[in-house]
């Protein structure tokens, strides 16, 4: 009797031990098991992925001829195919947009020691080749503007401008036992195109987010802001924590790259947030969607 009890008390901790791995299991992978709707921008030549701050370029080259190549010609097309993923990708990077208008492009122009180190990691960016037949390659290169291209890409002084008022002072609101966490900005329904340096502005044109206000090395590793095209991905981010503050956008301020809501919503976004972490963090996310619909949506601010 005393071995068959001892037997059972071990199947039940064993039993036990399952059941905790997989509660586990389930903790862990449960982040991957959410997938954003990331923000994609097509170009002629690419795609920017706003959310994840990678840009890809893909290129197909294919034989002169439908005889199967050698391997001599598989490598040739192969480099003819890599070559011409990587200016495609060139291309691409220049589209991205940097602040009140000012493209990469217009940015490299005006220094061509920068545009020499920029060629430099065009050169040096990553290539897949996708799809290699008889006489056919696909190949695909990628490169993230995040972190040290993002930081020399940026002009310094944008972290210092002066904003173009006063900012505004709010009252802490010390009622609250749960203060907001970050910033999801609904604007589906507008026409805003996402930028390496965004503002939110009040109605009375009162910076309550941007690049004078958060930390430039986050911003520069992990971007001022998310671009989703999913509502409650946004909500769900990990980016904005566990309880971010949700508001739809009034409106754009195209001359400032930014967008506004209503001087009660950023009041009320101002004195009941952890304002220090969230710009500490830039823990703010942006959703942009089709721009065919224009439902409205109306949110409760608690």
């Amino acid at each position: 009797m005393r071995s068959e009890e001892i037997e059972r008390q071990k199947k039940g901790s064993l039993g036990r031990y399952h059941l905790i791995v997989c509660l586990l299991a389930v903790f862990v992978l449960m982040p991957f098991l959410v997938q954003a709707e990331e923000y994609r921008q097509q170009t002629k030549a690419g795609q920017i992925n706003w959310y994840s701050g990678q840009i890809l370029a893909e290129s197909e080259i294919m034989a002169p001829n439908q005889k199967a190549a050698s391997i001599w010609q598989e490598q040739i097309l192969v480099r003819q195919a890599e070559i011409e993923a990587r200016k495609k990708l060139a291309a691409t990077l220049k589209e991205v947009r940097i602040d009140k208008g000012l493209t990469v492009k217009e940015i490299l122009s005006r220094d061509q020691e920068l545009a020499a180190r920029v060629q430099g990691e065009i050169h040096n960016s990553l290539l897949e080749i996708v799809e290699k037949g008889k006489n056919r390659v696909r190949v695909r290169a990628g490169l993230s503007f995040r972190g040290r291209l993002s930081d020399s890409l940026i002009p310094r002084s944008i972290w210092f401008e002066e904003t173009a008022s006063e900012p505004a002072s709010f009252e802490t609101n010390s009622s609250r036992t749960s203060p907001y966490t970050g910033l999801v900005i609904d604007a589906q329904s507008l026409e805003f195109e996402p930028a390496l340096i965004i503002r939110i502005l009040d109605e009375l044109d009162r910076e309550i987010y941007g690049p004078s206000l958060v930390e430039p090395n986050v911003a520069v590793s992990q971007g001022i802001c998310q671009y989703v095209t999913d509502l409650q991905s946004a909500v769900a981010a990990s980016r904005v924590g566990d309880h971010p503050f949700l508001v739809r956008a009034g409106g754009m301020r195209q001359e400032a790259n930014a967008l506004w809501i209503s001087e009660q919503t950023a009041a009320e976004f101002m004195a009941a947030s952890d304002l220090r972490q969230i710009y500490q963090e830039c823990r703010v996310v942006i959703v942009l969607g089709n721009q065919s619909r224009s439902e409205f949506r109306e949110y409760l601010l608690d």
